[in-house]
Formats: C-alpha cells, sequence, structure tokens
C-alpha cells in the first residue's frame, strides 16, 4: 500500500491518498474543525480505495474551485508513477 500525506502551508496533515492497487485509489480529507488522525484517515481513504467507487476522475476532473481537492488530484497524477513500480 503506498500512502501519502497532504499538508497544509504551516505542515499541518489535513488528509491522505492511499493506493491499495494500480487502479485502486482512496483518499480522506478533514473538514474545517476537525482534528487530523493519521490512523483513521488511512482506514476511510483504505476503504474507499478498497471499493474504487472514488477513483474514477480524480486524474481528470477540474477541482480548481476545491483547493483541498485540487491537492488530492496532484497528489494521484504524481503517485501514479511510482504505483506502477510498485505494483507491477
Amino acid at each position: 500500500m503506498l500512502i501519502t500525506y497532504l499538508k497544509d502551508k504551516n505542515n499541518k496533515k489535513y488528509g491522505v491518498v492511499v493506493f491499495t492497487g494500480l487502479y485502486n485509489i482512496g483518499y480522506s480529507l478533514c473538514k474545517k474543525g476537525d482534528t487530523f488522525s493519521k490512523k483513521r484517515a488511512v482506514e476511510i481513504a483504505k476503504g474507499r480505495a478498497l471499493t474504487g467507487k472514488y477513483t474514477n476522475g480524480l486524474t481528470t476532473l477540474d477541482f480548481s474551485k476545491r483547493p483541498k481537492m485540487k491537492a488530492v488530484q496532484e497528489v494521484v497524477v504524481s503517485m501514479i508513477s511510482k504505483a506502477v513500480k510498485y505494483f507491477i
């Protein structure tokens, strides 16, 4: 499993992107006011990755008006080459 944490400009974690397979991608983001928990974030992201429900569109949709989702998209794109090496 590949894991990358999302951090804000103050280096504070607010989300995670998980690859459980080459085409199994999941993510978890804190809502405003939430406290980030590594364990819980990975559990949520891993569950989403295993369903495959959240994978479609992560690399192609326009998230320019949703900065946190744009960060997820950028991480997914940057992790793809690593995932190819890891899972193949």
